[in-house]
């Protein structure tokens, strides 16, 4: 017995249902599969010819501004970056303190912990009808607010808060 993918040869998989179809299906219907299957590919010749017609465009656009354009009569001048007035001297980025970034994943450690707590406070009075959640929810989210405090009180300890320093 010849199965349809054997006829069509192994390009594209049958769902189980459609395989014991084509199965039991007579010869001629198969090949009517094959031949659909081999006909959807003039169906993509709108994208290609879409995608000739995009990179023309964009091509064509291109070289008519070069073309076309006036050449730049620009001096020394005119080609400096424009900042705010000033004259560009110097580096272009300064750097920055530590602190900064100190300051910034301390607010991101501390924000976070806002994630975890809104989740908590929604469940908590549902887990407090549970004998068995009732010591644990609210034990847990102690120890978790007492990790963060110690962390916070390290932070303050280091003057990590302090901007002046």
């Amino acid at each position: 017995m010849l199965f349809a993918s054997e006829l069509c040869g192994a390009r594209f998989l049958l769902s189980s249902l459609n395989w014991i179809e084509l199965k039991l299906a007579p010869l001629p219907q198969v090949f009517n599969l094959c031949v659909m299957q081999d006909t959807q590919l003039p169906q993509y010749i709108a994208v290609l010819m879409l995608f000739v017609l995009a990179v023309a465009a964009t091509g064509g656009m291109i070289v008519m501004s070069m073309m076309l354009g006036k050449k730049g009569r620009g001096s020394k001048i005119k080609d400096t970056a424009y900042e705010c007035g000033m004259l560009p001297i110097g580096e272009g980025s300064t750097r920055l303190s530590v602190k900064f970034y100190l300051v910034a994943m301390l607010f991101i450690l501390f924000d976070i912990e806002v994630v975890f707590m809104y989740p908590w406070a929604v469940v908590y009075k549902s887990m407090l009808a549970d004998e068995a959640t009732r010591n644990l929810i609210l034990g847990s989210m102690i120890s978790f607010l007492g990790i963060l405090f110690v962390g916070y009180l390290y932070a303050v300890k280091k003057r990590a808060f302090d901007w002046k320093s």
